[in-house]
Order: C-alpha cells, then sequence, then structure tokens
C-alpha cells in the first residue's frame, strides 16, 4: 500500500513538474514576442500579434498589394503624361528625337543618367529597330519595370503621326497632297525641323561634356581619345553614308577604346606608379600647359621611366591624363532592366521563331493580312541604325511597289514619305499609311505592328544580357568608344538635317539661333525650343519673304 501511494505521489509530483516547465516555455515564448514586438514598434514596423489567425497576415498584405498598385498606378500616370508631348514635338528626324528624349528624361526628369542614356542609344543604334523609339521603349520599360512601360512610351510617342497617316491613306492617297497645303504652313513645318536643330546641337555638347567628364572616362581616361573617335566618326559617317558603316564605326570606336585602356593600364600607369614622384606629376598637373602640351609632357616623363629607379612610395594615378582625383560613381536611379537574362535569350528566340514562322506560312497561306504582317515584319527587321535606311534604301516602296507585290504605286508612296518626313515622330510610321493604302485601316494597324515590332523584340533581348555584361570591366573599356561614335553621329546628323532644313537659306538659319537662345540662354524646355523656332521661321517669312511671293504670284 506505501509502495503504492509514493507511486501516485510521484506521479502527481512528475506531472506537477511537466506543468510548470511548459508553463515557463509559454511565459519565455511571450516575453520573447513581447521583446520582438517592442523592438519593431520602435522602428516603427507593423507586425501581427498573433500567428494562429491569419486574418491580421492577410490584412498586412493587402496594404502591401494596395500601397504597391496605388505606387504603379502613380508611375504609369507619370510615363503618359511625360510621353504624351512627345508624339507632338518630335519633329527633325531619328537624331532630333534622340535629343528630345535626353533633354526630357535626363535632364528635366532625371528617370535615367548620363550614362544610362548613352548606353540605351549605343545598344539601339546596332539592333534592327527605329532608333529613337527603341530608347523610349526601354526607358518607358525601366521607369515602370514593366513592359507594359515600353508599350504605353511607344504608343504615346507614335500615335498622333500614325492615326493621321491612316486618315490620309484611307481619303487623299491619290494624287500631290504636299502641294495642295499652303506655303505659309510648309513655311512652318520647316522651322519646327530648326528649333529640332537647336536642340540637337546642345544636346551633342552636353553628352560630349559628359563623356570626357572624371567619372566617364574612370576606364580609359584619356579625353583625347574620346574626342578623335567622336570627329573622326561624324566626318567618315558623312563621307559614307550607309547602313552597313555603323556597325564598322562602333567596331572601330570600340578597339581604339578598349585597346587604348588595357594599354594604359598595364603599361603606362603602372610605370608611373614605380619610377615618378608624386611632385613631377602635380607640377605637371598644375601648370598652365594646354591639354595637349600635357600630354606630351606625360609621354616624356614615361620614356624617361626606362633610366630611372623605382621610388619607393607608391602613387596611384587616377586619371591618366588629368590626374584627377577618382568620383565615386553616383547610385543609377533606375535598373537597365528588371529581368534575368535568360529572358532576353527567350526574346530573341521568340524572334527567331517568329521571323522564321512567317516565311514559311506566307508560302503556304494565301491571305493578305498574313501577307502584310509578314513583309512589314522582315522589313524591320532589316532596318538598323534608325528610320533612315528608309530614306537611303527604300525597302518599302521595294517590297510593296511594282517591282514586287505591286499593292501600291510611287505617287502614292512618295505622298505618305513626304508627309511623315513633314510630322513629328519617327519615320516607321509610313507603315501606318502605306498598310491603310493596301487594306484600309485594318493594314494600317497590321502594317504599324508588323515594323515596330522587331525593334521591341530586339531592344527587350538586348537589356537584360546587357545589364549583365555591363559589369565588366573590359565592356566598360568598349563602352567608351561605342558611346563616342554615337555622339558622332548626333553630329553629323546635324550637318544633314542643317542641309535639308535649312541649307542656304539665311531666315531658317537665324531660326536656329533663335532656337539656341531660347535653351541655351532662357534654359526653356524642349517642346517650346521646337516651337519657337517654327514661329520664328513664320514671321521671318511673313516678314521678308511673304510679300516676293505676293507679287511673283500676281504677275
Amino acid at each position: 500500500m506505501n509502495e503504492k501511494m509514493e507511486s501516485d505521489d510521484a506521479v502527481v509530483i512528475d506531472t506537477r513538474m511537466e506543468e510548470e516547465e511548459i508553463q515557463q516555455q509559454d511565459d519565455t515564448n511571450n516575453n520573447n514576442m513581447k521583446t520582438r514586438l517592442e523592438i519593431e514598434l520602435e522602428d516603427g514596423v507593423d507586425i501581427p500579434l498573433h500567428n494562429d489567425d491569419n486574418g491580421v497576415n492577410n490584412e498586412h498584405s493587402d496594404k502591401n498589394w494596395k500601397q504597391n498598385l496605388k505606387d504603379f498606378m502613380k508611375r504609369l500616370y507619370e510615363l503618359i503624361i511625360a510621353f504624351l508631348p512627345m508624339g507632338f514635338i518630335s519633329f527633325g528626324g531619328p537624331v532630333a528625337n534622340v535629343s528630345l528624349l535626353e533633354e526630357m528624361f535626363v535632364r528635366n526628369r532625371h528617370w535615367v543618367t548620363e550614362q544610362q542614356f548613352m548606353e540605351l542609344l549605343a545598344i539601339s543604334q546596332v539592333v534592327p529597330g527605329p532608333t529613337s523609339v527603341q530608347v523610349a521603349i526601354a526607358i518607358g520599360t525601366m521607369y515602370l519595370r514593366s513592359y507594359l512601360g515600353g508599350i504605353i512610351a511607344c504608343l504615346m510617342f507614335t500615335f498622333p503621326a500614325s492615326a493621321f497617316l491612316v486618315v490620309v491613306g484611307l481619303f487623299f492617297s491619290q494624287g500631290n497632297i504636299m502641294s495642295g497645303l499652303p506655303h505659309w504652313f510648309l513655311i512652318l513645318l520647316q522651322g519646327l525641323s530648326c528649333g529640332a536643330i537647336a536642340i540637337i546641337v546642345l544636346a551633342a555638347w552636353k553628352l560630349t561634356m559628359n563623356a570626357t567628364s572624371a567619372k566617364a572616362l574612370s576606364t580609359v581616361k584619356s579625353p583625347l581619345i574620346v574626342h578623335t573617335i567622336i570627329f573622326m566618326t561624324c566626318i567618315l559617317f558623312l563621307l559614307f553614308q550607309y547602313s552597313w558603316m555603323i556597325f564598322v564605326l562602333m567596331a572601330m570606336g570600340a578597339s581604339i577604346s578598349a585597346l587604348y585602356g588595357i594599354l594604359n593600364e598595364i603599361l603606362f600607369e603602372k610605370r608611373l606608379k614605380q619610377y615618378v614622384t608624386k611632385n613631377e606629376l602635380e607640377q605637371v598637373e598644375k601648370s598652365n600647359l594646354s591639354r595637349y602640351q600635357k600630354v606630351l609632357k606625360y609621354i616624356f616623363l614615361f620614356i624617361s621611366t626606362f633610366w630611372r629607379t623605382k621610388k619607393i612610395d607608391m602613387l596611384t594615378v587616377t586619371s591618366g591624363e588629368s590626374l584627377a582625383s577618382a568620383v565615386p560613381e553616383e547610385k543609377e536611379e533606375l535598373e537597365i532592366s528588371h529581368s534575368r537574362p535568360f529572358v532576353g535569350i527567350l526574346f530573341f528566340l521568340g524572334f527567331a521563331l517568329l521571323f522564321g514562322g512567317l516565311i514559311v506560312a506566307r508560302l503556304f497561306i494565301d491571305w493578305k493580312p498574313l501577307l502584310l504582317f509578314e513583309a512589314f515584319f522582315r522589313v524591320g527587321s532589316l532596318i538598323i541604325g534608325g528610320g533612315h535606311v528608309v530614306v537611303s534604301v527604300p525597302l518599302l516602296i521595294t517590297e510593296f511597289g511594282p517591282e514586287k507585290l505591286n499593292l501600291i504605286t510611287d505617287e502614292q508612296f512618295n505622298n505618305g514619305f513626304s508627309l511623315v518626313s513633314a510630322m513629328p515622330g519617327p519615320l516607321f510610321n509610313l507603315s501606318a499609311y502605306v498598310g491603310t493604302v493596301v487594306n484600309g485601316v485594318i493594314g494600317g494597324i497590321i502594317g504599324w505592328i508588323g515594323l515596330f515590332l522587331p525593334g521591341f523584340l530586339f531592344i527587350w533581348g538586348a537589356l537584360p544580357i546587357w545589364k549583365k555584361l555591363r559589369q565588366y570591366r573590359i565592356v566598360k573599356k568598349l563602352l567608351v568608344g561605342v558611346n563616342s561614335v554615337a555622339i558622332g553621329l548626333i553630329y553629323s546628323a546635324v550637318f544633314l538635317l542643317w542641309k535639308t532644313a535649312v541649307g542656304t537659306n539665311l531666315y531658317a538659319a537665324v531660326s536656329v539661333v533663335f532656337g539656341l537662345y531660347l535653351q541655351l540662354i532662357l534654359d526653356l524646355m524642349a517642346p517650346a525650343v521646337v516651337f519657337g523656332g517654327g514661329l520664328m521661321r513664320l514671321v521671318l517669312y511673313l516678314i521678308f519673304e511673304g510679300n516676293k511671293v505676293i507679287q511673283t504670284t500676281t504677275h
């Protein structure tokens, strides 16, 4: 009996001990939760107090979801407001449009940095598609962090002119359309191009200054190399205006900058560190010599290292020519791409499958919409370096004219080309007109999508891959040369656009100077500069040329 009572007491004691341990564990958990709660509350973070009820967690996730949606809608609204004016003021062709984008989204809104913009421009120059539109697509995609942003940016950029060209293609494709417009209106259009020239000039100069800054030269470290590539690009492209010349110039610029950067890094800087004293280098830097005299001085110091002895103190040269202190890189405002490189490869594969599939489908299916889409898609895949190829090599008239499909006459095509050249937006908008003439409104939509779609696929495919490649130092050296070539092409566009919009007309030249005044002195935004140049040209025409035209017509 006593043994049984003792065993019962032991069981009771064990049970109490277990209950006390459980109570202590619960108290410890409660204290930990309180401590965590206090910490989170001090940090200003809301956390759910109970883990056994999913209602609070769901409420917290709903708040995050609503906040993310609110931020997305805010960015969407800002994107639409920013790109909407582009469809009405982007006169002057692809390079003028690029300059407008640089002015609006680098200088004014600060959505992308100068370096990012130059990278986007360089990528768009070497892949098929309309250069200026691809830059806009990239900016829209980066800002909204969604491919929807790129689509909206393109639509805002191209829709006004495309819609007008569809209407013209429906009702006014016959006869010489431009001859029916009043002369003063044509003069106004010429003035808008004069305002665009002013924007291009200042944009090219600003990009040159940025390309020769200490930050941009952190890998190549030579303003002389950058300036040389820029001017050689401008001269060579003016002499040889072919699409393949862009590839040659890009390869040349990238090779020169990379070769110089590597040799400078492993040879020039290394020997200066080991043999030249800090005082000698500071004397050259602080002297009143010109830049190129300093270059010659540094070359002499480098040659002298072959008979000097190594110095004890090591000097880190941070800027081959200027020896300026390294500038820390600023944090980029937006990512070049929100996708992984694998996504970029998928876009390229999608393009290849679509390109091949359309060609095969055309052989077996005789359907006009399919024929139109395949032809426009194929032409859009072959145009590199922007819409200028449509001018120099009229692929569209060759494809749809009497030589091949015989769906549009030369007169109809020339009418559309004259209109799209005088209107804002990219030259690729010509696809809306040609498609409408061939197959009505549906044809215009098909033509527009077909010609622009390769540009979407290529820029969306290139951005994720470029995001990975741009991290490597050798790629940064190559990029200096590519950026310099892109700037050189902008300078060449100034001369080409001057030839067509100004020529030897004194009043058009005055309109360009007035546009420079509006932007450089008054610091007006791009739309005001474009329209200011147009109004100045119209006023000068009415004052000095209008009476001559009237007298000529009366006689």
